[in-house]
């Protein structure tokens, strides 16, 4: 855990919560490098780990900042709930 970035939510207005960025979030798939975010989701490509150190900062970043209804897109559905057929 070498890389800290420090984000300020909208509610912390003078202070800043470290949020260490874990160097097991990223993988190489061929060519190409992604990161994985809570519940499984992979994001990517990029073409180095720079790249993708640099959008885990801006994703962590969007999420200390986004509004409840946006961050409800990122929510994995509840595999307990199952349409019924009609």
């Amino acid at each position: 855990m070498a890389k800290v970035t420090y984000i300020k939510r909208k509610e912390e207005k003078d202070s800043a919560t470290e949020v260490p960025i874990r160097s097991n979030r990223f993988f190489k798939l061929g060519d190409h490098w992604y990161f994985s975010v809570r519940g499984g989701a992979s994001v990517g490509p990029y073409n180095s780990h720079t790249l993708a150190e640099g959008a885990v900062r801006d994703y962590l970043q969007f999420i200390a900042n986004a509004q409840p209804h946006a961050l409800k897109l990122f929510e994995r559905p509840n595999p307990a709930f199952r349409a019924k057929a009609s």
